[in-house]
């Protein structure tokens, strides 16, 4: 039985004449009318969908955030309000961020614009054409099970620079290709939490002289009190306490005790937004002691010396194969407590199937895979985040 044009399109739901996106012939970029140092600008319309992630030790946070499947070059067809009006007009800007909700079948059930699309893009088309055509990996519960989750898509233009004489770059770019952002600027000099962290002790923190021996090894866990005292002239100036004893009484008369007792003093070069001293101070002695923060005891968790291989060696059991290339391969988010062992832990990338996953977070927390990070005062600290993924550790391993 032959089988007409028209029956053919029907079969494969496409009018005549049209085909698969998938199979159409890649959309290339526009040249832009202005140049950058002589070389010609192409204009892209850069995706991104991210989940909207939660923190990892939240007991109701999922397992699994979604995660979307469909490349970025097919959320869009090239008939679509946003591709025709973005040709058209390619020098004029183009942007929308959308928080989608996705059912536990990965489809979009709703979305939700956190800022006005530009023109062209109107918000009921562009919402149709990501329900139609963006799909996601659904969230995973706790438990295993799909769940409904939220995530953030991001559409905006981008200029690349091209050399004079090469082909124009596809039209859609992965946000995975655009260039890393600067780093963070400095945490701010007041602390919320106590002990500080790294990044605070490397910004605001120099090692001070003390008219005090200071006590030996490291403090204990509880019943301390944690403050900071600033010289005169810092942006911290005085004595704060951050995490007190329980006793406001105690907690005032450790800081009375530093202040003129103890009298934290830096050298005359160091710069006052450095002169901030972050101490523990022990007040249920005959005498008060005193334990000062030291960026170099702290440490982050690491693996077991040794247990790099069985960790990747049980993971890919359970999750299969892994790709070998970094933006696909299975990735875990998860925190290490005290005493090493995971205790939480998030899928980042899928291994592709939810048993996979489930069993992939299982191993993790499961193993004593790891060593307790270090905090300043040379104590295990609960809480350290470790980001694991199978092709960078198939790398260090030599695999």
């Amino acid at each position: 039985m032959k089988l007409t044009l028209a029956a053919a399109c029907a079969a494969l739901a496409l009018l005549p004449g049209q085909i698969r996106a998938e199979e159409a012939e890649p959309l290339m970029a526009p040249k832009l009318p202005k140049q950058f140092q002589g070389q010609p600008l192409y204009g892209q319309i850069m995706l991104f969908a991210s989940p909207d992630w939660s923190r990892l030790d939240d007991p109701v946070a999922p397992m699994r955030m979604v995660e979307a499947i469909t490349p970025p070059e097919r959320w869009f067809t090239p008939d679509s309000a946003l591709v025709t009006g973005y040709l058209a007009e390619p020098d004029k800007p183009l942007y929308a961020g959308v928080q989608v909700e996705v059912d536990a079948k990965g489809r979009i059930a709703k979305c939700t614009f956190e800022r006005a699309p530009s023109a062209p893009l109107d918000e009921s088309e562009l919402c149709v054409s990501l329900k139609e055509r963006l799909t996601f990996r659904p969230a995973l519960d706790p438990g295993g099970s799909p769940v409904a989750a939220k995530a953030l898509v991001s559409i905006s233009s981008v200029g690349m620079m091209a050399e004079a004489n090469s082909a124009a770059p596809p039209l859609f770019r992965p946000a995975g290709m655009v260039p890393p952002a600067p780093p963070p600027p400095p945490p701010p000099p007041k602390l919320k939490s106590f002990p500080p962290e790294q990044a605070w002790m490397r910004f605001h923190s120099t090692p001070a002289r003390y008219r005090l021996p200071l006590g030996p090894g490291a403090p204990p866990a509880n019943g301390a009190v944690g403050l900071v005292y600033g010289a005169k002239g810092s942006p911290l100036a005085g004595c704060e306490v951050i995490a007190g004893s329980g006793n406001p009484a105690r907690d005032a008369e450790a800081c009375r005790w530093v202040e003129q007792k103890l009298r934290p003093a830096w050298h005359g070069d160091t710069p006052p937004s450095k002169r901030h001293a972050p101490l523990l101070v022990r007040m249920d002695g005959a005498e008060p002691v005193a334990f000062a923060a030291d960026i170099s005891r702290a440490a982050a968790a690491k693996p077991v010396a040794g247990q790099e291989s069985a960790f990747y060696d049980a993971i890919v059991a359970v999750a299969g194969k892994q790709p070998t290339d970094r933006d696909n391969a299975l990735a875990l988010r998860l925190l290490v407590d005290a005493g090493g062992r995971v205790s939480h832990c998030q899928i980042a990338t899928s291994s592709g199937t939810d048993a996979g996953d489930v069993a992939a977070c299982r191993i993790a927390r499961e193993g004593q895979w790891f060593t307790p990070a270090i905090d300043v005062f040379g104590r295990p600290q609960a809480g350290s985040f470790r980001y694991w993924n199978g092709a960078l550790a198939r790398h260090d391993l030599g695999l």
